[in-house]
């Protein structure tokens, strides 16, 4: 573990045209920790960067099937959800609207952003509710807080022994006003995937605060600039059909 710690490597994405030109900062940059970790790091000081949900249009797609209808520079899946219904766990908010016959749960933590892509991240015990200037809002599952993950008190035991297993990741949160998203791949011949302890080990060195663990398992997609960047667990032949993605792009600058 220490030395995937030590093995970042930084490539940074320049989502449009604007943004190359920006000498102050990047928008979007993507990491590789060692060889199956990835790890996107979303600048919100940069002012035209946007946060893309799931709505009727866009559901029960592919990631990079979704990337592609909203056009989105980074996109990952999101709530954990019920296969056979194709219903999310969990609240999910888009264009300011509940989407997707989706409903707060009590055991589930959300990403939200406002409509001036303030985004924070709230835990079960906050109660937290949308108002009119929530925009977009996704759910997890474990919450992460204080360098550790935590269930919440309404949780069922499955909640713990998810949190024990090694799996293929998927994680949003925040430090500041920025946002961080982590992939972890796993269930492959020579890397099994990680613990959420192994994964808040990762999230401490980053310097994130909060955030929530997303749908993981054989649903954990990472997309950048149209191209999956992490490797599909032993015998999934092709990406799964998820309820709902979030992704982020840089909108262009406006007309002069």
């Amino acid at each position: 573990m220490k030395q995937i710690l030590l093995s970042l490597i930084f490539v940074s994405l320049h989502a449009t045209s604007w943004a190359e030109k920006s000498s102050e900062f990047d928008c979007i940059k993507y990491s590789k920790i060692g060889k199956n970790i990835h790890w996107v790091y979303l600048n919100f000081s940069c002012q035209r960067l946007i946060a893309i949900g799931s709505d009727s249009d866009t559901k029960n797609l592919k990631v990079s099937e979704f990337a592609i209808a909203t056009k989105s520079t980074i996109a990952v899946n999101a709530n954990y959800f019920d296969r056979r219904e194709m219903k999310p766990r969990g609240l999910v908010i888009t264009n300011g609207k509940v989407v997707l016959s989706s409903q707060p749960a009590s055991d589930r933590a959300v990403f939200h952003c406002t409509k001036k892509m303030s985004c924070s991240v709230a835990f079960p015990n906050e109660k937290w509710r949308p108002n009119d200037q929530t925009e977009i809002a996704i759910s997890g599952w474990q919450q992460f807080v204080g360098g550790n993950f935590f269930c919440a008190n309404t949780a069922d035991p499955s909640c713990i022994n998810n949190a024990e297993q090694k799996h293929p990741r998927s994680f949003i949160g925040v430090t500041g006003s920025d946002i961080h998203v982590v992939v972890v791949e796993g269930r492959l011949p020579d890397f099994e995937g990680i613990s959420l302890a192994e994964l808040s080990l990762i999230l401490k060195s980053l310097g994130i605060e909060r955030g929530l663990n997303l749908d993981g398992g054989g649903s954990t997609t990472l997309i950048i600039d149209g191209t999956r960047v992490n490797r599909l667990p032993t015998g999934q032949l092709e990406e799964r059909r998820v309820t709902n993605s979030i992704g982020f792009s840089v909108s262009s600058p406006p007309e002069k």
